[in-house]
């Protein structure tokens, strides 16, 4: 997790798209990290704002299931509206994901250790780039990305 400070030209977009600032950040820090550091990992980046609005916005958030079974998977970008359906909601029982633009809120009742819903499946079936994050880090990230 990185969090800094970056210099805007544009507010981040309303619709929670990708925005062309964004993008092109995201592909700086991936290319840095190659270079430097010889790491291949997905790069997704948001703003303050937006981290703090995902981490209070998981629909399990009020609910009985403790926060660290609660994941968000952040996506480069919302998946095209003909291949949603290409991720089937209900063939990760008894885990299950909801799907709100850029963000994908996953519960694991049973932890996630051993599910078969991992980042790769919303990856593979979308063709995103994406990273997860559990929604204690979340939060940190918020608190962090505050101060």
């Amino acid at each position: 997790n990185l969090v800094f400070s970056a210099p805007t030209s544009q507010p981040g977009p309303s619709d929670r798209s990708t925005g062309p600032a964004e993008a092109a950040l995201a592909e700086r820090l991936r290319a840095a990290l190659s270079e430097r550091h010889d790491l291949e990992v997905p790069v997704v980046v948001r703003t303050a704002a937006d981290v703090a609005r995902i981490a209070a916005a998981h629909p399990g958030c009020d609910g009985p299931i403790e926060p660290k079974l609660l994941h968000v998977v952040l996506l480069d970008s919302a998946p095209a509206t003909e291949r949603i359906g290409d991720v089937d909601v209900d063939a990760y029982l008894p885990d299950t994901w909801v799907l709100d633009g850029r963000e994908v809120y996953v519960t694991y009742p049973n932890g996630s250790g051993r599910s078969k819903l991992i980042v790769d499946v919303f990856e593979r079936g979308w063709g995103v780039t994406a990273t997860a994050r559990n929604l204690n880090s979340m939060r940190k990230i918020a608190a962090m990305a505050q101060t």
